[in-house]
């Protein structure tokens, strides 16, 4: 018999104080509210794609909102930087390079919202969303639904207006923002190490068993 163990949230991924997360944005987004993507955008596609959905957010709101961008390598990072000189709201965008695991959790927890919406979404960085108590945009892929639930402002195209307008949601209805908070931390129950490790024991007693 096959015992299917979920995804769990890394431990040192948890909320912030405010004060901490003043600290946060002070330290990597001159001292503004940011979402946050951390996957690789080695994809020029990808990278248009987000930065013309940052542009719709601030064309539309004129809000001060900053994006950080992370999780990429040195090499990435410099490629990036190339192509985003021209781009209007620049002084908004933060190239972070990688971190420790301790400061990547810091930097996650002190962000508005954090964005996984490209290719191969992880479910590891979904549930470490959840816990550091930050709303979540991602495509429905793979097993991300499963995982996310009701806890996901789903994206199901490459519309750059689509993501832009989600970034609005995020950010203006307070409402939806704190039950999708709420949400992650239901899926929490559901995908963690203590409910893994039940699951693992079961399977052993149920492995051994004479018959």
């Amino acid at each position: 018999k096959i015992i299917l163990l979920s995804n769990a949230a890394d431990p040192n991924f948890q909320p912030l104080s405010g004060l901490e997360k003043e600290q946060v944005k002070t330290q990597y987004a001159a001292g503004k509210e940011y979402f946050i993507i951390t996957q690789h955008l080695d994809q020029t596609e990808d990278l248009i794609t987000l930065l013309k959905s940052f542009s719709f957010f601030k064309k539309k709101l004129q809000s001060n909102m900053g994006l950080v961008i992370t999780g990429a390598a040195k090499q990435a990072i410099r490629k990036i930087s190339e192509k985003i000189q021209t781009f209007k709201y620049r002084e908004d965008l933060h190239l972070v390079d990688e971190l420790s695991t301790l400061e990547s959790a810091r930097l996650l927890a002190g962000a508005y919202g954090f964005l996984e919406p490209f290719n191969r979404p992880s479910a590891r960085a979904v549930l470490n969303a959840f816990q550091c108590r930050v709303p979540v945009i991602s495509i429905s892929q793979g097993v991300i639904p499963e995982i996310g639930g009701k806890a996901i402002l789903y994206r199901g195209t490459q519309d750059p207006e689509t993501l832009g307008e989600q970034l609005i949601l995020i950010y203006k209805n307070e409402k939806l923002r704190n039950e999708l908070i709420e949400q992650g931390q239901l899926q929490l129950q559901q995908h963690n190490w203590e409910k893994n490790a039940e699951q693992l024991w079961l399977g052993i007693q149920q492995g051994t068993k004479r018959k």
